[in-house]
């Protein structure tokens, strides 16, 4: 279910015992992802937290800065009572919500890009796009 700004508030979301990194470029980012599903224990939902989390850290990378290595990738995460939180933000304006479509064109499917968000939608519960930034919900 995607959630407008005024649905889910993704501060509550991502409680005080919240962690944060931060990543420039994609050179480190598959060891990062790997590092916060170590932390949280997630092994047996790795695949899916995996997806979603290398969908958006290269989303932020390519749309929000521009491709540039000296931008900065926030990762905000949390997990309490079952429910996984992840927060991605980048430097750029922002995700248009219309993007976080449920559905997609046929045609779209063997494209060479633009599946991201489809599969970050497909695997999150909840997804959020906001400010700088997508938050992703998904019950563990």
């Amino acid at each position: 279910m995607v959630k407008s700004a005024n649905q889910i508030n993704s501060g509550d979301r991502l409680p005080g015992k919240g962690k944060e990194v931060i990543v420039y470029g994609l050179e480190r980012h598959s060891g990062v992802i790997d590092g916060i599903i170590r932390d949280l224990q997630l092994e047996e939902a790795a695949f899916a937290v995996k997806l979603m989390l290398t969908e958006a850290v290269t989303n932020a990378y390519s749309h929000g800065n521009g491709c540039c290595d000296t931008k900065p990738i926030t990762i905000r995460y949390s997990l309490s009572d079952g429910l996984l939180s992840v927060q991605v933000e980048d430097e750029g304006g922002g995700i248009d919500p219309g993007f976080l479509s449920d559905t997609m064109e046929e045609v779209d499917l063997l494209a060479e890009s633009g599946r991201g968000l489809f599969l970050i939608r497909s695997f999150a519960d909840e997804v959020l796009a906001d400010g700088r930034g997508i938050t992703m919900v998904k019950r563990i």
